[in-house]
């Protein structure tokens, strides 16, 4: 069994390429290209519709098609991480832009199944989109001792090490290493998330 296709690209060149590339897919047959999704929701509505980028999306009108049983692979970059969770939570399919063409096959005949795709490295930026989040406080590893707690204050201060050690008296080396600590035990990656943890979670004060 086919899928139906449709094709949205505002640029015509890529609505070509596209276009020719998903009726050369063996499981597709390409119900219309167009530059809106209004034009490609014809007599012959696709099953499936694959969008350019996401400079072609109007959210609003995709949340609608999504809910109206059409699916939608979206070849786009995530930049804009509040969009493209709306669309993945609507059902959409994701994939970057250099998607190949056994990708992009195996997202349409996922997502006319009924089922979510996207790259891992996709996933992964919308996970730490979101890994400012904070945990509450008993979600820490080990509870901040009270020169760690002084540390991250110092730190959500904007201090480095070096000005954090002439603070606390203590040497560089056992800033840097009282500042690993902090970040260990928050989960942390980066200084800046870090004091977003603590503020979140009350530990420090704004």
């Amino acid at each position: 069994m086919t899928i139906d296709v449709g094709v949205l690209a505002g640029n015509a060149a890529l609505r070509a390429e596209l276009r020719q590339m998903v009726a050369a897919l063996p499981r597709a047959t390409v119900t219309g290209a167009a530059a809106s999704l209004d034009a490609l929701r014809g007599a012959n509505a696709p099953q499936v519709v694959l969008v350019a980028s996401e400079a072609d999306l109007d959210l609003t009108a995709f949340e609608a098609a999504l809910a109206a049983g059409i699916g939608v692979v979206l070849l786009g970059d995530g930049r804009d991480v509040g969009a493209l969770e709306r669309l993945l939570r609507a059902g959409a399919a994701c994939l970057p832009p250099a998607a190949t063409e056994q990708e992009i096959a195996a997202a349409i005949e996922a997502t006319a199944a009924g089922l979510t795709a996207m790259k891992p490295e996709q996933l992964a930026d919308l996970l730490d989109a979101h890994a400012d989040d904070a945990a509450p406080a008993d979600e820490f590893i080990e509870p901040l001792t009270p020169r760690e707690l002084e540390v991250l204050r110092l730190l959500a201060d904007g201090l480095g090490n070096r000005s954090i050690a002439a603070r606390l008296s203590i040497s560089e080396h056992t800033a840097k290493a009282h500042v690993g600590h902090v970040l260990a035990k928050l989960s942390a990656n980066t200084r800046a998330k870090a004091v977003a943890i603590g503020l979140r979670a009350g530990i420090i004060a704004g």
